[in-house]
């Protein structure tokens, strides 16, 4: 076989397995991104249902906001990470009854765990809460 020919079918095949590496991180990639971007909208849905709770706790619309917020928390369970649903567990039980600083707090955690799930920084976020 000539040198010609051996280089040429070299070059074919190198040729071939870098584009099938190429197809398949760019597809990885992809996935990756929609995932991030589905987890995206359930985070705000998420928090746009337990801000509009707790804007309507006491109010004729409390029933409406907690339908939203448990339809919302249950979507949760489909895309969040095990550590988002442990601060959310947290939050939920440890928040019930007690002052606005604790809510805080623990809002903060769950805050902390969507932005990692999402791989935002947390290095200089304070403590934050919910406005009514």
């Amino acid at each position: 076989m000539s040198t010609e020919l051996i280089i040429s079918i070299l070059g074919a095949f190198v040729a071939i397995v870098v584009s099938i590496i190429g197809a398949y991180l760019a597809n990885r990639n992809s996935v990756i991104l929609q995932n991030r971007k589905l987890k995206e909208v359930y985070y705000i849905n998420f928090l746009r249902a337990l801000s509009g709770y707790a804007r309507n706790n006491g109010t004729d619309k409390h029933k409406i906001a907690l339908s939203a917020y448990s339809e919302a928390r249950n979507e949760l369970l489909l895309t969040a990470s095990s550590d988002v649903m442990r601060k959310l567990d947290e939050y939920e039980k440890g928040v019930i009854g007690q002052p606005a600083e604790i809510h805080d707090i623990y809002f903060t955690k769950l805050i902390k765990s969507i932005r990692a799930d999402l791989k935002l920084g947390n290095k200089d976020l304070p403590i934050v809460g919910l406005k009514k």
